[in-house]
């Protein structure tokens, strides 16, 4: 299968919370406190940032404080009925399948000072997925069956290339564009087409 590159020019804009918006996050916020996100998003003083909420709502992806004073995060899934997990220390949440199944994002790699992207499954564990020959890669989105990932690497150059990954091709640059940098922001339910900026 091949993987359609849309690029776009980055623009900035501020929208006004609509009352469909509301109730999604009113919704994904109920499903954080069923799996143990206090109220107030902060536990014993550590702070939380949610970053997804699984297609079905049963899973929660996020980035859990690591004790004071570090400023440091460590990657974080809250599943209904489940006590909370840690699955990368040191990194940043990016998505989560539809079915909560897989987990993606970035981690300090604890071989070095480089950081890495991941997918992890509850099965298979934290699997890291390199970078493009830079010292930086993070994933940013996931189909929804967990089978094609995306994001963003640095190449020896130091310049940013957005990337797509499965476990049959490894971990492909799509390329400058136009010239310039890339930045993958999102990926189709299929896997098929890829957006992201420039």
């Amino acid at each position: 299968m091949s993987t359609t590159a849309r690029f776009h020019a980055p623009r900035s804009y501020v929208r006004p919370l609509s009352s469909a918006v509301a109730v999604l996050l009113l919704a994904a916020h109920s499903v954080a406190q069923e799996c143990g996100v206090p109220e107030t998003l902060e536990e014993a003083d550590r702070t939380i940032f949610v970053k997804a909420v699984s297609g079905d709502g049963d899973t929660t992806v996020g980035e859990l404080q690591r004790p004071s004073p570090s400023s440091t995060y460590d990657v974080r899934v809250w599943k209904v009925g489940s006590a909370p997990q840690t699955i990368a220390l040191d990194g940043v949440a990016g998505a989560v399948s539809f079915d909560g199944g897989v987990v993606v994002g970035g981690y300090r790699n604890p071989a070095g000072s480089e950081t890495h992207a991941f997918r992890w499954t509850a099965a298979g564990g934290l699997q890291d997925l390199g970078t493009l020959g830079g010292d930086f890669a993070v994933a940013q989105a996931v189909s929804s069956d967990g089978a094609v990932v995306v994001g963003t690497s640095t190449i020896p150059s130091g310049e940013s290339r957005a990337f797509v990954w499965t476990a049959s091709g490894g971990m492909q640059s799509l390329g400058p564009f136009l010239g310039g940098q890339t930045f993958a922001a999102a990926v189709s339910a299929d896997g098929s087409v890829l957006a992201g900026y420039h």
